[in-house]
């Protein structure tokens, strides 16, 4: 199984309006003592496919919120601003769907995807930036991460939708756990707890994009 570290009560109004991470349980924690503890309490677990190999489940919870910010994000030509782990996630989500997808990052070596030509219809924000310059009058915008300053006059002058989409749902982890099995994703790198410091700032500095402590 993989856990699920938050969770919405799915009965408030928050949650029947589809916004189950305003949900007022979904501020408690739902791992005890804590995620690198070597036993752990879940509240919520999800079956993992027979298929998956040791250690896959740790990308569940990141494609669960990936792919219900994705219902927000209109079809076809979709830029992803930010190619860290879940930036490339992101491109393999919409290309799985069949949309034409384009990256910015400020490292030319992490690009998971074209620069866009010119401006482009929708953009995911996962990194802090402003791409407002990169979406087409009337386009969508979705905040995906915190950070950055959005240039409001960009927003306003070219009537753009701005949305915000955060943290995973009981049934996206579970979408995300069926649908990994077919996804290629980014190979982490793997240490022991013991190098944790190490392992920290490979992430830090960018060397790695994901990095994985084992017992």
């Amino acid at each position: 199984v993989t856990v699920k570290n938050l969770c919405p009560c799915g009965t408030c109004e928050r949650c029947r309006a589809g916004h189950q991470s305003t949900c007022g349980e979904f501020r408690a924690l739902r791992i005890e003592p804590g995620g690198f503890a070597e036993q752990l309490r879940a509240t919520y677990c999800v079956p993992l496919p027979e298929s998956l190999a040791d250690g896959d489940g740790i990308w569940v919870e990141p494609l669960a919120c990936i792919l219900r910010a994705a219902a927000r994000v209109p079809r076809g030509r979709v830029l992803v601003v930010g190619c860290g782990f879940m930036g490339r996630l992101w491109c393999a989500v919409l290309r799985r769907r069949g949309d034409e997808v384009f990256a910015l990052d400020p490292r030319a070596e992490r690009r998971c995807a074209p620069e866009p030509d010119g401006p482009v219809p929708a953009a995911v924000l996962c990194a802090p930036a402003d791409p407002c310059e990169w979406i087409e009058p009337g386009g969508t915008l979705l905040v995906f991460a915190p950070g950055g300053e959005l240039d409001l006059d960009a927003v306003y002058r070219r009537e753009l939708t701005l949305r915000g989409s955060r943290s995973a749902t009981p049934t996206s982890m579970a979408a995300a756990a069926r649908l990994l099995p077919e996804l290629e994703v980014p190979e982490p790198v793997v240490l022991p707890l013991e190098r944790f410091a190490e392992g920290l700032e490979l992430y830090r500095s960018g060397a790695a994009l994901k990095v994985v402590f084992t017992p």
